[in-house]
């Protein structure tokens, strides 16, 4: 009797090694996938989002010929002007701000904040900083050769991981003031808006996500052995036992 109790407990062991673990190690496996596929999107949207406001910010001070800034105020301060126009009033001088200085200085305040960073990136820069690197170069080719609407990669710089994330810019009837003289037609690509996003809390979160779903698995398959042990010997070793006396 015990050489056939142990007989099918080593079978019923094999069974769980062979069948029960590898079933269980796929389905969590493909669960922590999913997860992290799910958080790359979630980054993904994150950025999508943050280019659509950041566009439609520079479409509106297009709209309206550009912005007036006081030329002493805070958010005027590390920004060149390309114009003269300026207007004195009692409150002071304000120079106007086109849309691209309004994006670095908004870049500028991110930045400080550690949240983001974002430029503008050119095959043909008016800007020297606007020069766009191998990425950004590459990605612009292929928006106006291709059509893509966006280009991505993610970056590891030491223990820093960023997404980097850029979509075309095209030139509108309202950019033409600056633009027309310089050969760009309207609706024709003038550059890209780079965004870079640190993503080192998402990748700690997708490896948290992979040991608790590790542990679980784990536990998981140690109460399942363990409860279909316990039913085997009480439903079969048990009555078989009995029913040799």
């Amino acid at each position: 009797m015990k050489n056939i109790r142990f007989s099918l407990q080593t079978k019923f062991l094999l069974s769980i090694i062979l069948i029960v673990i590898p079933t269980l190690g796929v389905i969590f496996t493909w669960a922590g996938i999913q997860n992290e596929k799910q958080a790359m999107e979630q980054i993904m949207n994150q950025a999508r989002i943050l280019s659509k406001q950041i566009i439609l910010t520079r479409q509106w001070i297009a709209d309206c010929g550009g912005v007036m800034v006081s030329a002493r105020s805070e958010g005027a301060r590390d920004i060149n002007c390309f114009f003269d126009d300026s207007m004195e009033t009692s409150r002071g001088l304000f120079k106007r701000f086109t849309p691209s200085m309004v994006t670095k200085k908004l870049s500028q305040y991110a930045t400080q904040q550690d949240l983001y960073r974002f430029r503008l990136a050119s095959l043909t820069p008016l800007n020297p900083e606007n020069k766009a690197d191998h990425f950004e170069k590459d990605s612009l080719i292929k928006f106006t050769n291709e059509g893509l609407i966006e280009a991505f990669k993610f970056d590891i710089h030491g223990k820093n991981h960023h997404l980097h994330y850029i979509v075309p810019l095209y030139l509108e009837k309202a950019c033409l003031e600056c633009h027309h003289a310089r050969g760009v037609s309207q609706g024709g690509i003038r550059g890209g808006l780079s965004i870079v996003l640190p993503i080192n809390e998402m990748q700690v979160a997708v490896k948290n996500n992979w040991m608790k779903l590790a542990v679980s698995g784990v536990v998981l398959i140690c109460l399942v052995t363990i409860t279909l042990l316990f039913m085997m010997r009480r439903m079969v070793i048990t009555p078989l036992k009995a029913y040799k006396r």
